[in-house]
C-alpha cells in the first residue's frame, strides 16, 4: 500500500459516529427576597474517528488541522453579586479543544491520526424572575 502526503474522506475510518446529548437545568435562588431562576441548556458532542495510512508529516498536518478544527471560543456567564450593586451576570468566555488528536506510529512508515471528540457547549444562559420561569416547558427537546 502506497503511504498517503495527505488526508481526506478516502482514508478516514470512523470508530463511533457523531452522538449528541442535550442537559437541561433549572436552578432556584432567593436575592434580596426576589425568587429568581437560571435555565441552562449544555450539548455535549462525542465521536472517534482516525485517518490512516499516511505519512509521519501528513499525520502531523492532519494533528495540527483538527486541533484548530476543535478549538473554540465558548462564550460563559458568571452571576456575580454585591451589596452596592446587586446581582449582575459577567461575560466570562473561555478557549479549549474540544477533542483529543494525536499522530501515532504504526510502524515502518506507516502513520496515522486518531481523534477523539468530547465537546461540551452551553447552548444558552437566561435569569429570569420566578413569576416568569412557568413559561419554559423543563421536558422539551432542544436541537441545533
Amino acid at each position: 500500500m502506497a503511504l498517503l502526503n495527505s488526508y481526506s474522506d478516502d482514508n478516514k475510518q470512523t470508530q463511533t459516529g457523531l452522538q449528541k446529548t442535550y442537559n437541561y437545568e433549572a436552578k432556584f435562588f432567593v436575592v434580596k427576597d426576589t425568587l429568581c431562576s437560571v435555565y441552562r441548556v449544555t450539548r455535549h458532542a462525542t465521536k472517534q474517528y482516525s485517518y490512516v495510512g499516511m505519512t509521519e508529516s501528513a499525520a502531523k498536518s492532519c494533528v495540527a488541522a483538527k486541533i484548530s478544527q476543535y478549538t473554540k471560543t465558548h462564550k460563559g456567564w458568571k452571576l456575580t453579586f454585591s451589596d452596592q450593586q446587586g446581582l449582575g451576570v459577567v461575560p466570562e468566555n473561555y478557549t479549549a479543544c474540544g477533542a483529543q488528536v494525536q499522530a501515532v506510529h504504526d510502524g515502518g512508515d506507516m502513520w496515522h491520526t486518531q481523534i477523539n471528540v468530547n465537546e461540551q457547549d452551553e447552548v444558552w444562559t437566561l435569569t429570569l424572575p420566578a413569576s416568569l420561569s412557568s413559561l419554559f416547558d423543563e421536558t422539551g427537546d432542544y436541537d441545533e
